[in-house]
């Protein structure tokens, strides 16, 4: 299908690739973009929500999202991705999928 699970330290979540992702967002999947404000409006994927990875983890943005639903998380490069899907497992969210960097998005972005 295109993605794996990963676990590390009990902590799991899965690592998705751009086409699987673009078929869920298109059926309504939460897509969430962690990179900063200004990277954020530099161009993003369509329909992507801005929690910055800090905000996301201080907790004020995780209330936003349902800890029983997916969530598909996207950065510029993958490392903050990666980051933020740990914490949103640790923290109980049960589908939680890593996209890594919109780099790598072959597809169009909102500017």
């Amino acid at each position: 299908m295109g993605f794996f699970d990963i676990f590390t330290n009990n902590e799991a979540f899965s690592k998705i690739d751009a086409d699987k992702a673009k078929e869920l967002i298109e059926q309504g999947v939460t897509l969430v973009d962690v990179r900063e404000v200004v990277e954020f409006n530099s161009g993003h994927i369509n329909k992507a929500k801005n929690y910055p990875l800090g905000k996301l983890t201080s907790g004020k943005y995780a209330h936003k999202l349902d800890k029983d639903r997916p969530v598909i998380i996207y950065c510029q490069s993958g490392a903050r991705s990666r980051s933020a899907c740990k914490y949103l497992s640790k923290e109980g969210y049960t589908e939680v999928y890593d996209l890594g960097g919109i780099m790598a998005w072959p597809f169009k972005l909102v500017r």
